[in-house]
């Protein structure tokens, strides 16, 4: 039996209270800067930047939090949970990943019982643990009893569906294309995540400079809907 299946559904339903909802993960300055504004070049930004990102930074980190907690190697995740946060080079990306984490580790921490929780429960209260949710999603994996693949397909579904979900308030595109785009995405689930879970813990990020820029840009930006 999946035990795990109820909950992991639970977690990556909008209707979990991460306040995710209120960040577009870099989506709102793509848009400002002219990268994004037709379901065209929403699709062409998910393939060039986001599911990249996807494989070779996100997913391997779930992988390694994962293989952590399963081992209760708290070294191996505070470091895992540094080098993820070098690798947000924009610090509004950076805080809102760490905010974001930090909720989903506070909901679990009630709804999931477990000990572990509450050692980085205290570590993060110490400022010791940033809770990047990335780590989160794969601690979660592990502890309820999840497979990595299950957890890698849980973030992968959830990295994508919150871009898209946040593009309905920011260009024009209706909700029939945005299931295209969402399924065209999610066919390359499988492949993404066969990827991600070669990658070393020494090689795990993707450089994106002209992405770090626009999220920077956003920060001072005149006008925002969304927080990052």
């Amino acid at each position: 039996m999946s035990d795990w299946l109820p909950l992991m559904l639970q977690t990556t339903d909008s209707l979990f209270p991460t306040g995710a909802y209120a960040h577009s993960f870099g989506l709102e300055g793509a848009v400002h800067e002219g990268w994004v504004s037709t379901p065209d070049t929403l699709e062409d930004y998910l393939f060039q930047h986001l599911i990249p990102i996807m494989t070779y930074q996100e997913l391997p980190t779930v992988v390694h939090a994962f293989e952590a907690a399963m081992d209760q190697d708290i070294e191996k995740l505070l470091t895992l949970d540094q080098v993820y946060g070098a690798l947000r080079m924009s610090r509004e990306i950076r805080t809102a990943s760490a905010k974001i984490g930090s909720q989903r580790l506070s909901i679990l921490s009630d709804i999931l019982p477990n000990p572990f929780w509450n050692k980085l429960e205290s570590l993060k209260s110490n400022q010791k643990f940033a809770a990047h949710e990335v780590l989160i999603f794969g601690i979660q994996g592990a502890l309820s009893g999840g497979s990595i693949e299950a957890s890698m397909m849980a973030a992968y579904y959830l990295g994508v569906s919150s871009q898209i979900n946040a593009a309905f308030k920011l260009i024009r595109i209706g909700q029939k294309r945005c299931q295209s785009i969402l399924s065209k995405c999610l066919s390359e689930a499988v492949e993404v995540s066969s990827i991600a879970s070669t990658i070393a813990l020494d090689d795990i990020g993707w450089f994106t400079p002209a992405l770090d820029i626009c999220n920077a840009r956003h920060e001072t930006a005149y006008t925002r809907i969304f927080i990052s």
